[in-house]
């Protein structure tokens, strides 16, 4: 990587690793109790209970309110790339920020 693009990626990789500092990795973050009211899918309108949200089964990293919005997101958005990058991450031995959807 050269360029912009190269220092994007270390942008995002120090912010990464300043927040790997703050959390456990795939373990319940009593402080991360309000991110399940953020369904992962941009075009969410946001009116499902969030006690029902599920974990993406994939990257153990970002919720869902419904199977329909996991499958939107996946199919129309862009946590195909982002899901498969994070297990990527994950296996590398390296920690995870707190999950959040992405702006």
């Amino acid at each position: 990587m050269t360029g912009k693009l190269a220092e994007s990626w270390t942008t995002f990789a120090e912010a990464l690793e300043r927040a790997n500092s703050l959390i456990k990795p795939d373990s319940h973050n009593k402080a991360d109790d309000h991110l399940r009211e953020l369904c992962n899918n941009r075009t969410c309108p946001g009116n499902k209970s969030q006690e029902n949200f599920k974990l993406c089964a994939g990257c153990r990293h970002v919720f869902f309110c419904s199977k329909a919005c996991q499958t939107h997101d996946w199919k129309y958005g862009h946590h195909r790339e982002q899901c498969k990058a994070i297990q990527e991450h994950r296996d590398s031995g390296r920690k995870l920020p707190s999950s959040r959807r992405s702006s």
